[in-house]
Parts: C-alpha cells; structure tokens; sequence
C-alpha cells in the first residue's frame, strides 16, 4: 500500500527516504505516480508483477524533469515483458510528456537490464517525445522499428532527448 497512491510510495520508491523533496514537487510526484498507477494497470494485464521504480526524484540533476519531480524511471521486475513492451505500453498514456527506452549491452528486447524513462512535461503539440539510449549517457534517435510500432498504436511523437 503506497502514501501517494494506492501502489507507489514517496519515501524509499519515489524519493529517498529522508530526503526533504519541497512542496511543489511532492504535488508533482503525487501527479507522476497516478500516471504510473495507469501504466501499471495495463501491465498487469500481461503480467501480475507491477512496476518497480528504479529512480524518481533527485535534488541534483541538472535540467533533468527527475529535478522537478515529474519523472520516474520504471522496470518490470517479472521480466517478463522486455523494455520495447514496456515503452509501447507507456507511450499510448495521454498523461506522459516523454519517453525514453534504456537498454544494456544486450539490447532493448530482452527481458534483463532494461527500463523505461517516464515524465510529465508537456507535449509539444500534442506529441510525446521519445528517444533511446543503448548505454549509459548515449543518447540516440528511436529506432525506425519501434517507431513503426508508435505509429501502428497511432501515438504522435517526435526524436528528442
């Protein structure tokens, strides 16, 4: 049982536990965590494992929306669905701003090491921006694959990062 939602914590999942997060970024990880309350839900329609959040809120973090409390980055800690089915289930949430799928070594369709970003920005246009980042601080387009795959869901998206 979570304190912000039914699912999802504050303390300990979506900030660290002691952390003194301000107001206003609390409201928006109140925010954050109903989104992932619904992507949780459609998850679970494949797997009953939830969602596991691998990292919310930071003090320090640049320009990063995690700054601001509108971000989350998400597994499934099944692994039974791999980080590609995970993002193709976030991206069709009217709620999120943008995506990012983050793979290891072994690429975004296998079922070990891989999570999703999650924030809240506003769309541009109504479009979800979207990238990929196959190692740790690369940055790179979406490939066109999984951009087939947005556009077979009929989700509007742009590259960016």
């Amino acid at each position: 049982m979570g304190d912000l939602t039914t699912n999802f914590s504050g303390a300990g999942e979506l900030w660290p536990r002691g952390a003194k997060v301000p107001g206003a970024h609390q409201a928006n990880l109140k925010h954050h965590a109903m989104l992932l309350e619904e992507l949780r839900a459609r998850v679970n329609k494949k797997t009953k494992g939830g969602l596991r959040v691998t990292d919310g809120w930071r003090n320090a973090c640049g320009g990063s929306q995690h700054c601001y409390g509108r971000a989350a980055d998400v597994c499934d800690p099944t692994e039974t669905l791999t980080g590609v089915d995970l993002f193709l289930e976030a991206a069709q949430i009217e709620g999120f701003g943008a995506i990012g799928l983050y793979a290891d070594a072994n690429g975004p369709e296998t079922l070990k090491g891989q999570f999703i970003h999650t924030d809240h920005r506003p769309r541009a246009h109504g479009a979800l921006m979207v990238w990929y980042s196959p190692s740790k601080g690369v940055y790179k387009p979406l490939p066109e694959k999984y951009c087939q795959k947005l556009l077979k869901l009929g989700v509007s998206f742009y590259q960016g990062y």
